[in-house]
């Protein structure tokens, strides 16, 4: 299994990867931002907004990924 469920039990977290340190992060380039008070956004970072405390790229689909839609269409 690559996610466990956080100790509060409110958010599936990765037991693989982990946030990458901000000096490696790209400037202008979509990707997942942690904030100081601990929220992830999918957001862009301007290279000096001290704000952020660690990012990751994002995730790419799968292969063999659901239809569109999700599969989760209403029968």
């Amino acid at each position: 299994m690559t996610h466990t469920t956080s100790s509060d039990r409110t958010t599936a977290v990765s037991t693989t990867t982990h946030y990458l340190p901000m000096y490696s992060c790209p400037i202008a380039k979509k990707v997942i931002l942690l904030g100081a008070g601990g929220v992830a956004t999918v957001a862009q970072w301007d290279g000096k907004n001290k704000f952020w405390q660690g990012w990751h790229p994002l995730p790419r689909r799968a292969v063999d990924a659901a239809p569109p839609g999700g599969g989760l269409e209403q029968g």
